[in-house]
């Protein structure tokens, strides 16, 4: 029923994670330790995803009566590339249509040094931290550059999205953030 190119059990990634996920628990537990709860489950789900073996929905055409079989997927935010990739479309689109203003738009990237990465991805409060001052440096470059063109009282606009992990899937805390191209001010009739 599934067609080899459609199955995501013939991709590299599936194949490296089935072959060594159980080993890795295993390995774990003899030291003491287990995966977090939430990071066992992402890979659970991931290596189901896309399987019509593990639940799929049947679409048929009103008009030609023709089936479709769409297996379920694990809306996985994390490793999934397939979950992840419609995830990422879905939020561009909103984005796009329902958020940001027609006004240029600039994407700045802040990495973090191998060091800190681990220390950032268990402590959220760090990281949320960190992410307000990237912003506050960021939104004061735009207002340093409004007060010198004389706008007084300016505001900028940012959204930021967290990315964890690098396309290696390895632990990569790194913010992408959209600032809108320069500030908001308000006009002489206090709009």
């Amino acid at each position: 029923m599934q067609s080899d190119n459609n199955d995501p059990r013939h991709s590299d990634l599936h194949k490296l994670i089935k072959k060594y996920y159980n080993q890795v628990i295993r390995d774990k537990a003899l030291q003491g330790k287990a995966l977090p709860f939430h990071i066992k489950r992402e890979f659970e789900r991931y290596l189901t995803c896309g399987i019509h073996e593990h639940g799929m929905v049947r679409f048929q055409c009103g008009i030609c009566s023709k089936d479709k079989f769409v297996a379920y997927s694990c809306k996985g935010r994390t490793i999934c590339p397939r979950c992840n990739g419609r995830k990422m479309a879905d939020t561009a689109k909103h984005l796009l249509e329902e958020v940001i203003p027609v006004v240029p738009v600039r994407q700045w990237v802040l990495s973090m040094p191998f060091k800190h990465r681990f220390m950032l991805s268990s402590d959220q409060k760090l990281l949320n931290t960190t992410l307000q001052i990237f912003n506050r440096a960021i939104s004061g470059h735009y207002k340093k550059k409004a007060k010198s063109k004389n706008f007084k009282l300016s505001q900028t606009g940012s959204i930021t999205a967290i990315q964890r992990f690098g396309g290696s899937v390895n632990l990569n805390i790194h913010f992408h953030t959209l600032f809108m191209d320069g500030v908001y001010v308000t006009n002489e009739m206090g709009e």
